[in-house]
């Protein structure tokens, strides 16, 4: 099947919303290589970008819209630094503009309790402690609480808060692994941040929201 059929110049308009079959990484290095040599004005390319970009998309299903992305970000980017060249840093600036700019998109959507148990989940993971059952996150949860009498937020129950972690699973910002240790422990989850810690977490300190359940006083 020839790239140029699955994805055209027509469709590429960053404003354009579209939906891409899931793409090989050899056709995701093909579709690159073809939009560089069309689209790509006179600038040039590190050997290593095209890989790079490649295994990113890769990491996101194969998502082509994505890995375009990353490479015209990357260019923006290398040009904005008069570079000699489109290189792999530039590509990891890019992507870390874009996860922190879906991360906020994300936490708009977040209410205070919300937040406060995605807190938990960075502290646990910045002690090691992640993944963790449901158990472990509620008891971190609650010893955040009883630390910080500034936020005026009354402990949720255990199951309001696996509640929380799943709504999170939802927003792609957590993700979690099944358990089953048979008739003796049955079946349970995991949870753990799906996105860069360092980006969530300044993602959540610059909330600045108002009000009593905000986490901002936290950091």
């Amino acid at each position: 099947m020839e790239i140029s059929n699955r994805f055209t110049e027509d469709v590429w308009p960053a404003q354009s919303v579209v939906k891409f079959p899931q793409y090989t990484t050899d056709e995701l290095r093909s579709l690159l290589k073809e939009w560089i040599e069309t689209s790509l004005s006179g600038q040039r390319v590190a050997p290593e970008t095209v890989p790079l970009c490649a295994a990113y998309g890769t990491e996101r299903n194969g998502d082509a819209q994505y890995t375009l992305r990353l490479l015209r970000e990357g260019a923006a980017i290398a040009s904005d630094e008069r570079a000699d060249r489109v290189r792999g840093r530039h590509v990891q600036t890019a992507k870390e503009e874009i996860e922190r700019e879906e991360v906020d998109e994300h936490l708009d959507h977040l209410d205070g309790q919300s937040q406060l148990v995605l807190f938990t989940l960075i502290e646990l993971s910045s002690a090691g402690d992640l993944p963790a059952k449901t158990a472990s996150v509620y008891n971190e949860y609650v010893s955040i609480l009883e630390k910080a009498p500034e936020i005026e937020a009354n402990p949720r129950s255990k199951r309001r808060i696996q509640k929380r972690l799943n709504e999170l699973v939802d927003t792609g910002l957590v993700a979690y692994t099944t358990h089953n240790e048979g008739r003796a422990n049955g079946a349970y989850r995991k949870y753990e941040l799906a996105c860069n810690q360092a980006i969530v977490r300044s993602a959540l300190a610059d909330r600045g929201r108002t009000g009593s359940h905000s986490v901002s006083s936290l950091f």
